[in-house]
């Protein structure tokens, strides 16, 4: 898989949870050596039934394109604000207890507001 020129082109590519973890990788290091909007603009495909994650990747692919889009100080894409992009379920990138009050006050609001609770600095690239 080395479709990272858009959020779109990657969820193309994907067809398994590790396709996902390895393919945003590899999207994130190429976004911010090249940030453009044009990434974050076309709606990915929906990847609830493939990865069979409950709205999992399509909730975080939202997070990411807003994110990255305010950060830049860039319009939103309207994709991404879409009610779809929302978890029913909230999940913790952490199982301990306190690890999620932490992940609560730490997230940052484009993933908190779909029910997705990870640290202020989970899309940073070393």
């Amino acid at each position: 898989m080395n479709n990272f020129h858009s959020l779109a082109a990657l969820a193309d590519g994907i067809e398994t949870k590790e396709d996902f973890s390895f393919g945003l990788k590899n999207f994130l290091d190429h976004f911010y050596a090249n940030p453009n909007p044009e990434m974050l603009s076309t709606e990915p495909r929906n990847l609830r039934e493939v990865l069979q994650d409950n709205g999992f990747a399509d909730a975080y692919l939202g997070a990411v394109a807003e994110y990255l889009s305010r950060k830049n100080n860039w319009p939103l894409p309207r994709w991404c604000m879409s009610r779809q992009r929302i978890l029913k379920d909230p999940f913790f990138a952490a199982s301990s207890f306190k690890m999620q009050r932490l992940l609560l006050a730490d997230s940052p609001a484009a993933f908190r507001w779909r029910n997705i609770f990870v640290s202020r600095d989970a899309l940073s690239r070393a």
